[in-house]
């Protein structure tokens, strides 16, 4: 069926006084990088030959491995993710990007071809080479704006969201990217996550100082990470909810206190209780002192894992890692 168009004599919408320009049928309009036509929502946008050209032009830079993959992270890719997050690209599409950057890295880093993606996209924090991926952050951005639209309080956009349907075009962008998306049971334990770490930040032999390490390039990963904004729900779900599908800690019950440690192994002969702590290095016995508290800790419960593995000797050990990567 033919395309059809209404012509809207009304006053023209304004801006401080300012009026806006109308497309007209048949044009197109650039704004911030995104091309918009009257006839479709975003005009495609196929970015792939230019991120070849931008890369090939950066290669012949004069600059350091480095300074290129900086240059490369920092300005090509974001601008190329904010392009492609007001489009409509495709899986194909996005994985094709980073084979692209990825092509490039390993040619000026001087890696071997059958340098794992993984190593390749993980944060320099986390050990890796720090290299974004479209196919992973795409998807985010798309299904972030939508749930911003759709979990608004304003009058004007919760009206605005209604008439475009948000809650279908949500639904549907969950199931095509495979992206499981956030309930308000997720909220709230990521929430629940966010009240620990703080706990956690005002122990007196633990958390001190660590929020001056939130920004800080050189902390781990997870003292920077915002648990909303990195596509963390799996994990933390799964740790919290059983029911929703993960695997949980056992719990073991004494003098109606509940005991959960991280990890109760059984391997030959050996029955033992590891549970994991992060401590801040405030002197050289941090690491010490925190491991025998761990110890202690788990005293109380040392009867009860032993009717739970049936052995009579269980070991008790603490697993203390420095806040900053001790």
């Amino acid at each position: 069926m033919a395309k059809t168009y209404v012509i809207n004599c009304g006053d023209q919408l304004r801006i401080e006084a300012e009026a806006i320009t109308w497309i007209e049928p048949g044009d197109t309009a650039k704004y911030l990088g995104v091309t918009h036509s009257p006839w479709i929502k975003k005009v495609k946008y196929d970015p792939t030959e230019h991120l070849r050209s931008w890369c090939s032009k950066l290669g012949r830079a004069p600059l350091k491995g480095r300074q290129k993959l900086l240059l490369l992270s920092k300005h090509v890719l974001p601008k190329l993710r904010y392009r492609l997050a007001n489009s409509d690209p495709s899986k194909v599409v996005l994985a094709g990007l980073d084979s692209v950057s990825r092509e490039y890295t390993k040619r000026w880093m001087n890696l071997s071809t059958c340098v794992s993606s993984a190593f390749l996209h993980c944060s320099v924090q986390d050990g890796g080479v720090g290299l974004p991926s479209l196919a992973t952050e795409v998807p985010l951005d798309k299904i972030g704006s939508m749930l911003w639209l759709d979990g608004s309080q304003d009058g004007h956009v919760k009206r605005l969201a209604k008439a475009i349907g948000i809650e279908d075009e949500l639904e549907t962008a969950c199931r095509r990217w495979e992206i499981q998306r956030p309930t308000k049971k997720m909220r709230s334990v990521v929430n629940e996550i966010r009240q620990k770490r703080g706990e956690w930040e005002n122990l007196g032999s633990q958390g001190p100082r660590g929020p001056y390490w939130r920004k800080c390039r050189a902390s781990n990963g997870w003292m920077r990470r915002d648990v909303l904004s990195e596509g963390v729900w799996d994990p933390c779900v799964g740790h919290l909810e059983p029911e929703m599908g993960g695997k949980i800690e056992p719990h073991f019950k004494v003098d109606d206190k509940t005991y959960i440690p991280d990890l109760v192994f059984l391997r030959g002969t050996q029955r033992g209780i590891v549970d994991p702590t992060v401590v801040w290095e405030s002197n050289p016995n941090s690491l010490s002192e925190a491991a025998k508290k761990k110890v202690e800790k788990y005293i109380p419960i040392m009867k009860t894992v032993k009717d739970f593995t049936g052995k009579s000797s269980v070991s008790l050990f603490g697993f203390p890692v420095g806040g900053r990567g001790t």
